[in-house]
């Protein structure tokens, strides 16, 4: 098995570009999905507050995860680069290219409670 891999840079930048894309699409559905579900849960013990019930005040809605920064920062880095091929070790290629962060796991999973897209990426990957 390699250790390592030589990419051009062009090609780094335009998966990571890529890879980036599908994650902010993803994290923007999940917290749209995060923020309806918040707005119905608190109508809901609203509703019952008016009615005179005790309402128990706790939630237990985890926030969606957005790793966008980690993406931009790896862009900028690889823009910052001047060589033209650059060398990825096993763990970088699997994060840049196969786009499995150490989190990815985690944020899918959190994220596909409130985003169709997350639920069907962690079937895909074999998280659910």
């Amino acid at each position: 098995m390699l250790s390592e891999v030589i990419v051009t840079k062009e090609q780094l930048l335009a998966k990571l570009k890529e890879n980036l894309a599908a994650h902010k699409t993803i994290a923007q559905e999940a917290r749209e999905g995060y923020i309806k579900k918040t707005q119905e849960v608190l109508q809901k013990k609203l509703d019952e507050a008016k009615e005179g019930k005790f309402v128990h005040l706790s939630f237990n809605l985890p926030e969606p995860q957005d790793h966008s920064k980690e993406y931009e920062q790896t862009i900028i880095m690889v823009e910052w680069d001047n060589r033209v091929e650059l060398t990825l070790t096993q763990h970088e290629f699997k994060s840049y290219i196969l786009d499995e962060w150490t989190w990815d796991r985690n944020s899918l999973v959190t994220n596909a409670i409130y985003s169709g897209r997350a639920a069907s990426g962690c079937s895909m990957k074999g998280y659910m």
